[in-house]
């Protein structure tokens, strides 16, 4: 039997994280279905690809990543057999500097709070589909997505897991944070580092504006199947005895 851990030590993929593992209400949320990462680099091997597909039974890889990303830094197992690859971009026609006014120049700055509503506010039906493929992939066996570093578009992804199986703010936050230390070799232009207040102001935006994350993708049009299909592939009783 597979002993589960919350971070994977790969050599080319950092920020690899299992979702599970985390609180919730009546339990905790389920090892060995959903994993977060950075993008794998060109020089991953055989024996990492086998840790993944073998060790850790991920089926589906979702490269959060604009096109433009992907063409200049190719996924390496978007061609794999192993791997159902799909490619679904998060921040849709959104330009960080032209349409927000971020400065990629000044670190750790809370700017990234006002992308993350910028993001939500324009890209509900991306969020949707979103949830649509993390249900699919649930269904065929774990489910890796992923960015470019690992710590905005898919501490989002996380963040609307999370939220979903009824994991506490602070465990969210937390666990948001964490890529500030896990993509330190990393980060380039990085904007604010996974700064916990980015984290904090959110989700009290969405309890602000849409009463709670969930309700947020209830709005953008994710079905209450899907919803609970989520909420039950990654939620599990507290292990007794």
């Amino acid at each position: 039997m597979r002993i589960p851990m919350y971070r994977y030590p790969f050599e080319h993929i950092a920020n690899f994280r299992d979702l599970g593992g985390a609180p919730t209400a009546g339990g905790m949320t389920r090892w060995g279905v959903f994993y977060r990462s950075a993008l794998p680099t060109a020089g991953i091997c055989e024996r990492e690809i086998a840790t993944l597909h073998d060790t850790l039974n991920i089926k589906t890889v979702i490269d959060l990543r604009t096109a433009y990303e992907i063409e200049t830094s190719p996924d390496p197992l978007a061609n794999d057999p192993h791997f159902t690859w799909i490619h679904h971009s998060l921040i849709g026609d959104i330009r960080f500097e032209e349409d927000l006014g971020i400065n990629l120049s000044e670190p750790d700055t809370p700017t990234m709070f006002t992308f993350y509503c910028h993001l939500l506010n324009r890209c509900a039906n991306v969020f949707c589909d979103l949830m649509d493929y993390l249900k699919e992939g649930a269904q065929r066996g774990g489910t890796l997505f992923h960015c470019s570093v690992g710590k905005d578009r898919t501490g989002l992804t996380a963040m609307f897991l999370e939220s979903l199986c009824g994991v506490p703010d602070m465990d969210i936050i937390s666990r948001y944070e964490i890529s500030r230390t896990l993509t330190e070799h990393i980060r380039v232009n990085d904007m604010t580092g996974s700064h916990y207040s980015n984290m904090i102001r959110l989700l009290k935006h969405l309890r602000d504006h849409f009463k709670s994350p969930e309700e947020y993708l209830i709005n953008a049009g994710v079905s209450p199947q899907t919803i609970n299909t989520l909420r039950e592939a990654l939620t599990a009783s507290m292990p007794t005895g």
